[in-house]
């Protein structure tokens, strides 16, 4: 990451998922908590819907 909103991401590699089936595109990510706190699990699907 070379420009964040949040300056402790800078300099750190961030790795993102990416699934695509038919109309369906889901952005997925797991970050680590502070202090050996665990982890967080992020997910976000959008659906392509069509025009009548």
């Amino acid at each position: 990451v070379t420009a964040a909103l949040n300056p402790n991401m800078i300099g750190t590699d961030q790795v993102r998922h990416v699934e695509l089936s038919g109309p369906n595109l889901v952005l997925s990510a797991t970050e680590q908590l502070a202090a050996g706190r665990g982890s967080r699990f992020h997910r976000l699907a959008w659906r392509r819907t069509t025009i009548a």
